[in-house]
């Protein structure tokens, strides 16, 4: 049996120079956990003067500076300042949607899912939601940053819910 398979990939250019992100111990309003497995060299060395193996998670705030926080220029080519930028990134595409008013989830394998209401196939009792997710991954399939686009069905919402 031939296959006909299609990908939704939308290819986008690294930065013209790395991220600097702004660590702290501290979880102060609007930052994000950084989970000990993402510890660089890096990570370690912004908090020489603090034992961490004994720290589950970190805080950013990303590229807000905060005040009197470490600092690191992520390394886009380590594994795991890898895993801290595609964590950014996907903030940075929930942060959009958001903004645009969208319904954001977690789908079951931990990718961003997006829920664009319908215009149709509404009634009085509930919404009808096509679901999209998102997938950030890099230089799997070309050379540059990959996002992945998949249509993941329909959901509907009883209006009671919202």
């Amino acid at each position: 049996m031939k296959e006909h398979l299609k990908a939704n990939v939308l290819n986008f250019k690294w930065p013209n120079t790395a991220p600097t992100f702004y660590l702290s111990l501290e979880d102060v309003e609007g930052s994000h956990p950084i989970h000990k497995s993402k510890f660089s060299k890096q990570i370690i060395e912004a908090f020489r003067e603090t034992d961490l193996s004994k720290t589950d998670h970190i805080f950013t705030t990303y590229t807000l500076p905060l005040k009197n926080a470490s600092t690191f220029k992520v390394n886009l080519v380590d594994g795991r300042e890898l895993r801290i930028y595609k964590q950014f990134l996907q903030n940075q595409l929930k942060d959009y949607f958001l903004d645009q008013g969208y319904i954001v989830v977690k789908n079951q394998i931990r990718n961003i899912q997006v829920w664009l209401p319908s215009t149709k196939g509404n009634t009085e009792h509930y919404n009808l939601y096509y679901k999209f997710s998102f997938k950030i991954q890099f230089a799997k399939l070309t050379d540059s940053p990959e996002l992945i686009v998949s249509y993941d069905g329909w959901i509907t919402r009883i209006k009671w819910c919202q």
